[in-house]
């Protein structure tokens, strides 16, 4: 699962963390790797991931394996590295 977040809005964090917490209660997604994207990196004062994963709760999630990315989608930014890791997630599980 890709879960892409807006790291430049610190206003909209907790919403995409009731978001995000509401996806692993559902059975067909127990148990399934997690890529969060936080995007929007090329902008200024964006959260980093560190950041990021504390406000989401990723290092509670630990049913399932998860990684973070910066990304930008805009550019491209963070993409390619973030594809390659979904991959290995995937083979993992």
């Amino acid at each position: 699962m890709v879960f892409v977040v807006d790291s430049s809005d610190r206003a909209s964090i907790g919403d995409a963390q009731k978001a995000l917490k509401n996806v692993p209660s559902d059975d067909n997604m127990k148990g399934i790797p997690l890529m969060v994207l936080a995007n929007k990196k090329d902008l200024p004062n964006t959260m980093n991931i560190r950041e990021v994963s504390n406000q989401l709760e990723l290092p509670s999630y630990k049913d399932r394996a998860w990684q973070i990315q910066a990304c930008s989608g805009l550019k491209g930014m963070g993409l390619q590295q973030a594809f390659l890791s979904v991959a290995k997630l995937i083979k993992k599980s």
